[in-house]
């Protein structure tokens, strides 16, 4: 999700990204942005019940979103896959 969303048709990453930013301006946005976070938790949370890892892995998302974005490269999967691993993976132990 994180590699195809920052890939090449990145208009889907970017209307997110700019829907978020006006939901700090705008409170009634809010709850969108929140329900996208909610279903991200709850699909990482398959993965741990350590609630700060899945936190973490979420800003991971977010941050790896906005990496894809500036590169026209994109994010590799594997890079993906690791940092999220890293992360989940420090949650399960």
């Amino acid at each position: 999700l994180v590699a195809e969303g920052a890939g090449a048709d990145r208009r889907r990453a970017l209307a997110e990204y700019e829907l978020t930013l006006l939901a700090v301006r705008r409170p009634a946005l809010r709850p969108v942005v929140r329900g996208y976070l909610a279903a991200l938790a709850e699909a990482l949370a398959c993965c741990t019940d350590d609630t700060t890892a899945v936190r973490a892995a979420i800003a991971a998302v977010d941050g790896l979103f906005l990496q894809g974005l500036l590169d026209e490269r994109g994010v590799s999967t594997e890079e993906i896959r690791a940092v999220l691993t890293h992360i989940l993976g420090a949650g399960t132990g």
